[in-house]
């Protein structure tokens, strides 16, 4: 079981925590072309600890929004946002309640709404919708346990498009660089908000490095000093890794 002070290296390795840890929630998080993905593998590797990724490939709606996005931006964001919150329920709750074991999550469902809001910020999604939208995500948000860490993959908009471009997938094709841009703003203001429930860690993602190192020589000595400095309760705010 991975904890806050315990965590099941590759080599086996294990680092042992107080006896009242608890299994630990991860969300991997950060713009699209961030790496999210390929780090949640990784991680899921280090720990032993389950990934679970987001259901994109089977938005039905995905294709339609990335051609013609005023038209299918409702339905996208609101088939995204169940979909999160079914597999949520489903697989993630159920495992950290059942098995005991902590997990790592692609994507929450919490930051779900950030894309809503930049659709309704280009026009794309109309008041209307974008508030029936978020009634819907306030109701189900409410019902989903906050992670207890955000890890933040920090890439420049430009490289994140960068990355987009080498994988070729055909409905990406018309993200473009001012999207990007606005989705950062977007998040910014998330992991701002955020971080007065959670621990949001900043992690320079420019650079892909060793995974094994990232977990247990930052990610897990960072949360040790939080939970410490805010000894009774749960660790809150946004940090940046020094990655040096």
């Amino acid at each position: 079981m991975s904890t806050i002070f315990s965590a099941k290296t590759k080599s086996g390795i294990v680092e042992e925590g107080n006896s009242d840890d608890k299994p630990i929630f991860v969300s991997v998080s950060g713009l699209i072309g961030a790496g999210k993905t390929t780090l949640c593998k990784d991680l899921g590797k280090v720990t032993g600890m389950p990934v679970y990724h987001e259901p994109v490939t089977s938005n039905p709606f995905l294709e339609d929004f990335y051609r013609e996005p005023t038209l299918h931006s409702f339905p996208v964001q609101v088939h995204f946002l169940v979909s999160r919150f079914a597999h949520h329920k489903q697989q993630i709750h159920a495992g950290m309640q059942h098995q005991g074991t902590g997990a790592i999550q692609d994507r929450s469902l919490h930051e779900d709404s950030v894309f809503a809001l930049v659709q309704n910020r280009r026009g794309v999604m109309n008041d209307r919708l974008y508030d029936t939208y978020r009634l819907l995500f306030d109701t189900l948000a409410m019902q989903v346990p906050l992670p207890d860490v955000i890890l933040h993959l920090d890439v420049p908009p430009k490289i994140c498009l960068q990355r987009i471009r080498s994988r070729g997938r055909q409905m990406e094709s018309n993200i473009d660089l001012e999207y990007l841009i606005e989705l950062k703003t977007a998040y910014d203001e998330f992991f701002d908000g955020m971080a007065e429930r959670t621990v949001v860690l900043s992690i320079d993602w420019k650079e892909f490095v060793d995974v094994g190192m990232l977990w247990n020589t930052r990610i897990l000595p960072k949360l040790r000093t939080l939970k410490r400095h805010q000894s009774g309760n749960p660790p809150t705010g946004r940090h940046h890794l020094d990655m040096s």
